[in-house]
């Protein structure tokens, strides 16, 4: 299990080290989403009370449609213990989108799976998606964390 956490926080931070760079050389640069590798993109990162959640969006409408589904995306949050650096897949945690068009969309429940909480999602329409994390995790704490980002035409 640690060996999969290490190997999943490498994969997450090869994109960054290259972002790194350039990250300051632009101050006109917006810093709310990145685009990582292949159809990944990184949401951004925020600490509340000694966890720090890092979220991300992977583009999965291809494989999806083949198996003749509707879903377009996986959103997936890493929750990092900053005390004892490790990340917690364990708690409840859930994700509420809203849309484009201000509508917002019923809670759904994320799984804890391999050292990050993540379920499907459908954002079908272009422009400008919220997701507004809830966690309650083993310490009893209430957590809000809020992402965005502008998916294009």
């Amino acid at each position: 299990m640690k060996k999969m956490t290490l190997m999943l926080l490498a994969f997450l931070a090869l994109p960054m080290v290259a972002f790194a760079g350039d990250c300051c050389a632009d101050t006109t640069m917006k810093m709310d989403s990145m685009q990582m590798a292949g159809n990944e993109m990184m949401l951004g990162q925020q600490e509340i009370h000694g966890v720090t959640a890092m979220a991300h969006l992977k583009d999965v409408r291809q494989a999806m449609s083949e198996a003749g589904m509707t879903t377009t995306h996986h959103f997936m949050v890493m929750l990092h213990d900053q005390a004892t650096d490790t990340n917690l897949d364990q708690g409840s945690v859930a994700v509420k989108v809203m849309l484009p068009s201000g509508q917002q969309l019923p809670a759904k429940k994320l799984m804890g799976m391999q050292g990050h909480f993540g379920a499907d999602v459908t954002l079908a329409t272009p422009g400008e998606y919220t997701f507004t994390v809830g966690s309650v995790l083993a310490d009893g704490q209430k957590r809000v964390f809020t992402f965005k980002t502008v998916l294009p035409k």
